[in-house]
């Protein structure tokens, strides 16, 4: 066996070696773990960089999260003087519980407010087409704003996503895309419909309700009731 002296003498040399070793393995670790935990990222996708004037073409907003998500806050803006919204298309949204449809406002700038049955937690996740015009020639911008997605945590942790705005080039020479609407006859599907009893005010009743469209989303939703024989208005 070694003598204590020579023991204590190659720990002494050693030590340097070991400490910037451990440092090593500490700053790869925690280099893993901001890997692993980065925030999600939210960006556009428009079918090409540049798109001839008088096209109608859709412009994608997807998400990629490395951890479950169920709620989402967003606002973004777009170029109005050179971007025509014609619509929108919710019909592959990971979105399935809006708090109201999207609102635009002037200006350019729309918030988008949601929440999903199923957390979501991948890459690519679409929470909403955009349909657009191209109404005149320039570089169109598409941007975020404040936005916020929250954990599926069961304690609804706010998170603020990395964002990836987009410009889009509308020039003579780019892509002509004539038309993005496409006919759709099948009606909407209700998935859920339940009354049940408020936990505010016992003598009333709430009506819940889901409703999917795969083929173009939903637009909007009208609901009339019956007292007797007579219907309310829509």
């Amino acid at each position: 066996c070694f003598h204590n002296d020579v023991l204590l003498d190659w720990f002494k040399k050693m030590t340097p070696k070991i400490s910037f070793g451990i440092l090593l393995l500490i700053f790869y670790f925690f280099s893993v773990g901001l890997v692993l935990a980065a925030s999600p990222s939210i960006y556009f996708e428009a079918p090409s960089p540049n798109i001839a004037p008088n096209s109608e073409f859709k412009v994608r907003i997807l998400i990629d999260s490395s951890e479950p998500l169920n709620a989402y806050s967003l606002n973004l803006g777009y170029s109005p003087d050179l971007l025509e919204l014609i619509g929108f298309d919710n019909s592959r949204s990971i979105i399935n519980l809006w708090q109201s449809q999207p609102v635009v406002y002037r200006g350019g700038s729309i918030k988008i407010i949601g929440a999903s049955l199923e957390p979501f937690e991948g890459r690519g996740g679409e929470i909403m087409t955009i349909n657009f015009k191209a109404a005149a020639e320039g570089t169109a911008t598409l941007n975020f704003g404040e936005s916020s997605v929250y954990l599926a945590n069961g304690k609804g942790t706010k998170v603020t996503p990395q964002v990836q705005n987009l410009k889009i080039n509308l020039q003579s020479g780019g892509a002509k895309i004539e038309k993005i609407r496409e006919a759709d006859s099948a009606p909407p599907e209700i998935k859920i419909l339940a009354l049940t009893g408020d936990p505010f005010r016992p003598e009333r009743k709430i009506l819940g309700f889901l409703v999917e469209d795969t083929g173009s989303g939903i637009k909007e939703t009208l609901i009339r009731s019956r007292r007797w024989l007579s219907w309310s208005d829509w």
